[in-house]
């Protein structure tokens, strides 16, 4: 084997790759295939090996000297670098996420992220998009922009904590769609993380974590947390991810404390809701108290903030129109946030104040200041950049219709007499319990429920208990009695989730009369029998013959499976009894569903646990062989499979209950009159859910007159009205607020012309890329091609994925890894989506070995030669000197940009233009053309320089309406980190002041300890946030500064030919 040269020499200047720090070589450890270096670095000495350094250079003069020796590249090269420069630091105006996940895009699920990204960001955000939008993938959209900028790595920490059912699903669809590997914690691993964090730093592996809301509030968790607020001065995470987060929401419970804890403990936090909280709510309040306890410490502030919004937007939309006639106007509202809460803010705002006078002076306000005085405005709104809500109508381009059915079943004699059984020991139960309807729940209504759900099923149970001398109580297994039993029956996939007990002799009794009148209806099964009729007929409509089954009992789903198969359909079932992945050869949830959708069987029969955070888009037809416990369980059935990605323009729904029964009445009050299936009214969930819980249970316990039954429905369904009406004004507030409207324009631009690293890009870099190192690549289309390694790229391609910042490339590179022969690559995630084949991403890992083996071997051009036609560009048809300025911006948040300045060689002056434009600009049909671009030195630097200083000016302009906004940024920021700050430590003295009023005679080990954990937490919130009001000192001023990254010698011709 060779041995390896060494990269660099004696007296070269390196930096650090981990740190960015510069240093000087001092010697080479030259150890055969190990070559290692002594590196100084600020006067001190380090030994690193190679892998960890990487050159500096001049880049400015090496571009001089490149055009000296006319060592320039063609436009290929350009192409290289413009993804290069696109990849090296995060531009301003690009979003490394787009088509970079396995994911359909939809350019409504980047409105959060740019709302996420933006310079006035506080970088947390809630998002309260409607059921089946995609909150989860919007997540991870940003999740992988933040790593793809930087802004995080994998070594740091991010948690996920979400409701336990769904858990897995957001592993999975990390996993899958963004290439992101997440630990799921439980209570032992959750106690493990911590004490390593405790000790200095989670474990590699435990940096990206998912842990449920239930886990997380236990008290001894929520100690530990409080140990970290006490301990730590820097944040524990540097993201938190808060899912179903309305269950934070009520004040005093140990959600709401956990959610704090979190908030406080995090650099950046994301909150997913699709309950519609009303903007005004005190829920509302809570759950942005959480978000940001310092832009919402106290529920008057959060009103007081609101109080301006609507005038702020109201100013924005008359400046827009830009008529002399509305300056009177304009000044009126100004006038008016100037005597609101905001009114010091505004009036001390120059930019404000700079807008009056031009109103006063009736001066015509030109473009770029309607623009400027806009962006003003916008800052005043601390709402905006910090909650995000889209409807379905909005993001999808087709709206599902719902085709509904419902399928009464007519018992035989004999059934009825079993079902007419059942329910006299249901009242007989009911009755034991006192009357009381709140009893009435699961516990004396579960026979009721079971045998209208299957009465076969109903008699296998029998059988069981009897056998095994237990009975199905009714009741949870695990109840959190602070928070979850309200929720609790709601939260229950099925009745795997109920406890068991020892059958009383009496009940015995019951259930042998009972088994005995179920042994005279032999093999009949009227049910089935009309649920397989209206079956065989859909599947022969469907042109996707699919179709989920629904029932909340096991013993009905299994029942089900046995005849379906006997009768020759493809069936599959998914209980809580099914684990989550394949174990001890039982094949697992997530595997079954990944069979569902690649069509390996036609019927799932499912459980609610497929109603809860599962999706099932790909399947166009559902049925709901039992009504659930609670009515509003059908919407998230349904919505199951009416979401994004569903391509049918009909879903259809069935519901099947036994005629003349109680259930007949419970569908015709609340499933048809109030129209639960037809209409998507899961929006109204918190309104109406106890509503019709109550009803129900008033209709099987028969406490209510016809009369009372009809005035009651008739309640009911004013109240939905009533509820839409004001769901409809909340969104029209949401506009009003928040001036989503002009929001819009920005989503939608997402789709159309933009300058981000795309998949085309990235096949075209592959293909260069492959031409000059071997193996091959044949393009299939502009955004796939079959792609093969050579032995040594494959070598190459495996040692990058060891080298620092490549943490985590092995979940995309793997494949590559591991294939001898071609292979189809999608560099299109959006294609990949349900695909087989390898996806690459355009800001993946593979595009960054790429540009790093062409960094290594100097083959990153910086100045390129080539022509392009003149109707691809707004240039004269002449010769150009066109520098690529890098400019970095720095104040509240850091910028990059570039600019590109076009200077008419044969007149030498600056063509004047928008220079922070697309460098894309000049990328349209070229020729290479063979010219000797002859300068010299002094010249070239003296063009260059004179670009520079038009860029200066104009970036000058540029930095001054920035430094306006961000002086209003950061006086605000330190306004509400001081307030803020101040609530919790009142908040903090007021809990230690209560402990000692509570122990007037003395205290304890236990309290004193306590006290002294309360008055660390003081301390420590009082440096947390003297720290970051001097950081943000350090960020009010705004500074920029130019460097050449490349050059352009531009031939623009009449004709390429």
């Amino acid at each position: 084997m060779k041995d390896k040269v060494a990269s660099f020499q004696k007296g070269d200047n390196v930096r650090q790759i981990s740190t960015g720090k510069i240093g000087t070589v001092n010697e080479v450890l030259d150890k055969g295939n190990n070559i290692g270096y002594r590196v100084t670095f600020e006067g001190k000495t380090a030994v690193l090996q190679e892998k960890y350094l990487e050159r500096i250079i001049d880049p400015e003069q090496e571009i001089y000297d490149d055009i000296a020796m006319q060592n320039l590249g063609d436009f290929e090269d350009y192409k290289i670098f413009n993804t290069w420069i696109r990849l090296k630091k995060p531009l301003e105006g690009n979003y490394y996420s787009y088509l970079s996940s396995k994911t359909i895009f939809n350019p409504f699920q980047f409105k959060p992220l740019i709302k996420f990204l933006h310079y006035q960001s506080s970088e947390r955000i809630l998002i309260a998009d409607e059921v089946g939008v995609g909150k989860t993938i919007e997540t991870g959209i940003i999740l992988t922009e933040l790593l793809a900028r930087g802004r995080i790595s994998r070594k740091d920490p991010v948690l996920i904590v979400c409701p336990n059912a769904l858990g897995p699903k957001w592993q999975k669809e990390m996993k899958e769609r963004f290439s992101l590997d997440f630990m799921l914690h439980d209570s032992r691993s959750l106690k493990t993380a911590f004490q390593n964090a405790m000790d200095g730093r989670f474990s590699d592996y435990e940096m990206f974590g998912i842990v449920s809301i239930q886990v997380m509030r236990n008290e001894d968790f929520l100690k530990t947390l409080e140990k970290f607020d006490e301990k730590k001065l820097e944040s524990v995470w540097s993201l938190v991810i808060v899912d179903e987060a309305h269950h934070m929401r009520n004040l005093g419970t140990k959600s709401n404390s956990l959610g704090k804890l979190l908030s406080e403990l995090s650099d950046m936090m994301i909150m997913l809701s699709a309950t519609p909280l009303n903007l005004r709510d005190a829920d509302f309040f809570q759950i942005m108290h959480i978000l940001n306890p310092d832009t919402y410490p106290d529920h008057n502030s959060f009103e007081a903030l609101l109080e301006p919004i609507k005038i702020i937007n109201q100013t924005k939309h008359e400046l827009l129109l830009n008529k002399t006639e509305s300056y009177s106007r304009i000044l009126d509202l100004i006038q008016e946030l100037e005597s609101m809460s905001i009114g010091d803010i505004v009036r001390s705002n120059k930019g404000v104040q700079s807008l009056k006078q031009q109103l006063l002076r009736e001066e015509k306000i030109e473009v770029e200041d309607i623009v400027k005085y806009e962006k003003l405005l916008t800052s005043l709104n601390p709402l905006e950049k910090s909650y995000t809500r889209t409807l379905k109508k909005e993001a999808f381009e087709q709206k599902v219709v719902r085709e509904v059915s419902k399928i009464p079943v007519d018992m035989t004699e004999d059934e009825k007499k079993f079902y007419n059984a059942v329910i006299a020991l249901s009242e007989e139960l009911f009755l034991a319990k006192g009357g009381n309807v709140a009893a009435l729940g699961f516990v004396t209504n579960m026979p009721r429920r079971m045998a209208a759900s299957c009465i076969p099923a109903t008699k296998e149970y029998l059988e069981w208990s009897l056998d095994h001398n237990i009975y199905v109580t009714g009741v949870p297994v695990e109840q959190d009695e602070e928070e979850l039993y309200e929720e609790n029956f709601d939260d229950i996939g099925d009745d795997s989730s109920l406890h068991e007990a020892i059958l009383t002799p009496a009940l015995r009794d019951k259930y042998e009369e009972l088994l005995e009148i179920a042994e005279a209806i032999g093999e009949e099964d009227s049910k089935y029998d009309q649920f397989k009729q209206y079956l065989s007929t859909l599947l022969s409509s469907l042109e996707n013959k699919q179709v989920i089954v629904f029932s909340f009992f096991i013993r009905t789903l299994t029942y089900l499976e046995k005849r379906l198969s006997e009768d020759g359909f493809s069936v599959n079932v998914i209980s809580g009894r099914t684990p989550l992945v394949n174990k001890n050869n039982v094949t697992g949830r997530y595997e079954i569903i990944d069979q569902f959708k690649n069509k390996e069987f036609q019927i799932l029969l499912s459980s609610d646990v497929g109603g809860e955070g599962l999706d099932f888009q790909f399947c166009q037809a559902m049925i709901n062989y039992d009504l659930p416990y609670n009515p509003m369980k059908v919407e998230q059935r349904i919505g199951r499979i009416d979401r994004f990605g569903q391509t049918a323009e009909k879903v259809f729904i069935a519901s099947m209950y036994l005629a003349d029964t109680v259930d007949e009445r419970i569908y015709e009050l609340l499933y048809q009159r109030i129209n639960i299936v037809h209409d998507s009214i899961g929006a109204f969930e918190p309104i109406l859910s106890r509503k019709l819980l109550d009803f129900q249970k008033d209709i099987i316990t028969g406490s209510l007159s016809e009369e009372q039954i009809q005035n009651r429905s008739h309640e009911i369904s004013i109240s939905l009205e009533k509820s839409r009406l004001e769901y409809d004004h909340f969104e029209k507030q949401r506009n009003e607020l928040l001036g989503e409207e002009e929001f819009q324009k920005l989503i939608t631009g997402i789709s159309e012309k933009n300058d981000f690293l795309n998949p085309s890009d990235a096949a075209d870099l592959t293909k260069i890329f492959i031409d000059q190192y071997g193996g091959s690549y044949k393009e299939l289309d502009k955004e796939s091609g079959k792609l093969k390694l050579t032995d040594s790229i494959i070598g190459n391609l495996e040692r990058f994925t060891r080298l620092p910042k490549s943490e985590g490339s092995i979940n995309e590179l793997d494949p590559l890894l591991h294939s001898k022969s071609a292979k189809t690559v999608i560099f299109n995630g959006s294609k990949a989506n349900d695909s087989k084949h390898i996806f690459l991403p355009p800001a993946g890992f593979w595009m960054r070995f790429i540009i790093h083996t062409l960094e290594n071997n100097n083959q990153i051009k910086r100045a390129f030669s080539y022509a392009i036609d003149y109707e691809d560009s707004f240039l004269e048809a002449g010769e150009y000197l066109i520098p690529i300025f890098e400019i970095a911006v720095e104040g509240i948040k850091s910028e990059h940009q570039l600019a590109v300045v076009p200077i008419d060689l044969n007149q030498e002056k600056v063509i004047p233009c928008n220079y922070i434009q697309s460098t894309r600009e000049f990328s349209g049909r070229y020729s290479i053309i063979d010219v000797e671009w002859e300068f010299e030195q002094e010249l070239l630097k003296e063009l260059i320089d004179k670009g520079r200083i038009e860029l200066e000016a104009f970036m000058n302009e540029h930095v001054e309406n920035l430094r306006l906004e961000n002086d209003t940024i950061v006086t605000a920021h330190i306004a509400s980190l001081k307030k803020g700050s101040k609530g919790k430590i009142d908040n903090l003295l007021q809990m230690l002041k209560d402990h000692k009023d509570r122990n007037p005679g003395g205290l304890n080990e236990n309290s004193k300890n306590y006290i002294k954990s309360l008055e660390a937490r003081i301390e420590n919130e009082a440096k947390r946030t003297s720290s970051r009001i001097d950081l943000l000192n350090e960020k009010k001023d705004i500074s920029f500064s130019l460097s050449i990254a490349g050059v352009i010698l531009l031939q623009v011709k009449e004709d390429l030919s």
